[in-house]
């Protein structure tokens, strides 16, 4: 006497529809996760640029009402975990007259020295929406 053959495990047609659906997961899910660690980055961006906004405002203090001429002055003053946060190996903060890079915080003063502008660049041409000023302008 021969005994039932009793098949177990998937078909072909099993495993193609369980690709399929999470092929569309994905779909869905990488553009939105990328979206929000740009997000993130930016808001990191952002806390650097108050950072070095409240570093200007201490050397204003320090120096009698002028603020510093570039952002080299006072690089050496910011926090040793500041970074770019879309790339460690580019700078966090910079002057404004240098070419813009993802992520990094430009410093401008105006002559003489009495006010600044402070820009944080984001990803992409959309960039960020935030420029810290000085209270004097």
């Amino acid at each position: 006497m021969m005994g039932k053959r009793v098949d177990s495990g998937f078909t072909l047609v099993e495993l193609m529809v369980v690709i399929v659906i999470i092929g569309l997961l994905a779909a869905i899910a990488i553009p939105n996760f990328i979206r929000v660690v740009n997000k993130s980055k930016e808001a990191e961006v952002e806390s650097n640029m108050h950072t070095v906004q409240f570093e200007v405002e201490l050397y204003q203090v320090d120096h009698f009402a002028l603020y510093p001429a570039n952002a080299a002055i006072i690089r050496p003053n910011l926090p040793r975990n500041i970074k770019n946060p879309f790339n460690l190996s580019d700078p966090a903060l910079q002057d404004a007259s240098a070419a813009d890079i993802e992520g990094v915080v430009e410093y401008k003063s105006d002559i003489p020295n009495d006010a600044y502008t402070i820009t944080g660049i984001g990803k992409g041409p959309q960039g960020l929406s935030l420029t810290l000023i000085s209270g004097g302008s």
